[in-house]
């Protein structure tokens, strides 16, 4: 029967792959450096993936805190100002059981007759 070293190890990072005798068994990587390039490497992959929708969603959070201060706002002040209406992070019933939708911490309710109440969610 062959039993393999569960200390001799191949290194994770994709640049490296180097073979390595590890200092514990749970040790992927031959050093720190290469522990955290591959965590920035896999981080900037998922800002990468992300970051044309996070940057709708922060301009519609900006349009959002302006329109806020006006209180009750139509719809053709979002269309004015570039809000993207598909854009959403999060969506909730309230007491009537409508939809109200959310971008992050605003809540957008429509008041009837093409009228929109932005809010704070507190």
């Amino acid at each position: 029967m062959k039993s393999t070293d569960p200390y001799l190890k191949i290194c994770k990072y994709a640049f490296c792959k180097i073979s390595f005798n590890a200092k514990r068994t749970n040790q992927e990587f031959c050093c720190r450096d290469h522990y955290v390039k591959h965590n920035n490497l896999k981080a900037k992959t998922i800002r990468d993936l992300t970051k044309s929708t996070d940057k709708v969603l922060h301009l519609n959070r900006h349009i959002l805190s302006i329109l806020s201060q006006k209180g009750t706002v139509s719809a053709n002040d979002f269309s004015k100002l570039g809000y993207k209406i598909s854009q959403f992070t999060s969506i909730r019933k309230n007491e009537k059981g409508e939809n109200v939708f959310g971008c992050y911490e605003y809540i957008i309710e429509n008041v009837g007759n093409g009228n929109y109440k932005i809010y704070k969610n507190e």
